[in-house]
């Protein structure tokens, strides 16, 4: 498998303003995702801390970024049906390395990305399609007695922190949409989305984040650092390590002098 693989049709861009009711909504790409119901997105004000979690392994969800899921063990569409009747919160646990040997209680990493549910489609034969449109980064403080089928925990909500001086972020914001339209240029001369130019320097370095087969541990990394110009440049400096300095000639890398991201992931 490739280093690094970019997953058709998710992330996808959260879009403000979803609109409330039964009109479907399709998500464009190789796959198509009808929706019937919709939410508009808005972190409840009384949240207590303490939320449901689905844990996945190899599964990280950044803030602004929206994750397509299919559910259909039992116990996670009680979670699902739970969640809808109240918040729609639920946060994204990834599972450790080694999970597989545990049982019952496999463990997950101690931060994880709290999202929320904008989308709804029921299906006859009981599971559940949903899009979970990522809200917060948040340490896992403890996990909570389990008196529902499925796993809760209590957590720490992480701060978002920008250079007192905002100027900072500009240079840096731009040397990652130059990474990012190298990478993308390797493959096969893929074109970076309109919409993506304008992002914020925290939105654009969590896209990147969430858009790519990163390795898990660099992932977590990038999602427990809450100070914007930080995780950003922790994620330029990776990006160079793999080859892509910003300010490559994009020639060279279709050549194949450096390493190719030629497959795209099933997530």
């Amino acid at each position: 498998m490739p280093d690094c693989l970019l997953p058709v049709g998710s992330p996808i861009l959260a879009s403000p303003g979803v609109p409330d009711g039964d009109h479907p909504v399709e998500i464009k790409g190789k796959r198509h995702v009808a929706m019937k119901h919709q939410w508009t997105s808005l972190w409840p004000e009384d949240f207590s801390g303490e939320v449901a979690i689905f844990p996945l392994p190899d599964v990280v969800l950044f803030p602004g970024t929206v994750l397509p899921l299919h559910l259909f063990e039992p116990r996670y569409c009680q979670m699902l049906q739970d969640s809808l009747g109240e918040n729609r919160l639920i946060a994204m646990g990834t599972l450790q390395a080694g999970w597989e040997s545990h049982h019952g209680k496999p463990p997950f990493a101690s931060v994880a990305g709290i999202g929320q549910v904008i989308a709804h489609d029921p299906l006859p034969d009981g599971r559940h399609h949903i899009l979970l449109h990522g809200m917060q980064r948040c340490y896992i403080v403890e996990e909570l007695p389990q008196n529902r089928p499925y796993r809760m925990v209590r957590v720490q909500l992480i701060a978002s922190k920008h250079p007192s001086d905002r100027y900072l972020e500009e240079p840096l914001r731009a040397k990652l949409l130059k990474q990012l339209h190298a990478m993308l240029d390797s493959q096969a001369g893929r074109q970076l989305p309109a919409p993506l130019e304008q992002l914020p320097l925290d939105a654009l370095s969590d896209w990147i984040a969430q858009s790519f087969d990163f390795p898990m541990d660099q992932k977590l990394r990038w999602l427990a650092t809450g100070h914007v110009f930080h995780r950003a440049d922790l994620i330029s400096q990776y990006l160079v390590e793999l080859g892509f300095q910003g300010d490559l000639d994009t020639q060279q890398l279709a050549s194949g002098r450096r390493r190719r991201f030629d497959t795209f992931s099933l997530n």
